[in-house]
């Protein structure tokens, strides 16, 4: 909170499993990223000044959330979320990200690859 009031926090959906969104938590405080330089092929970068993204961003495939659909109703009912429904034009960029973040299991890439749709269909 700052002050004009609550900032809602932005998710990025990526797909959905079971009864929950699958969601990259995004977030404008670089400071952790700018001391490990190390990260950021291992994550999205977003300038920012184009909606829903003010402010320059990161979204970190390490800050994977399932967030039941019935929670995400409630927390847009109270204004506390946004949802960004969209991947367009971010998704070479996830899935890059995804492949080179070197905080991610082998096995968690993979599953997080085929719900953001990077992967190839089966032939």
């Amino acid at each position: 909170m700052d002050g004009s009031g609550y900032i809602p926090k932005l998710f990025v959906v990526i797909g959905h499993k079971d009864d929950c969104a699958v969601a990259f938590k995004t977030t404008s405080k670089l400071e952790r990223y700018g001391e490990k330089p190390h990260l950021y092929p291992g994550v999205v970068f977003i300038p920012g000044g184009s909606p829903p993204f003010t402010e320059p961003t990161i979204i970190d495939p390490s800050n994977a959330f399932a967030i039941p659909h019935k929670d995400i109703k409630l927390e847009q009912e109270q204004s506390r979320i946004k949802i960004w429904p969209s991947l367009s034009g971010l998704l070479q960029n996830l899935c890059l990200a995804i492949d080179q973040n070197s905080t991610l299991t082998k096995t968690f890439k993979s599953k997080l690859k085929a719900l953001a749709g990077c992967l190839a269909p089966p032939k």
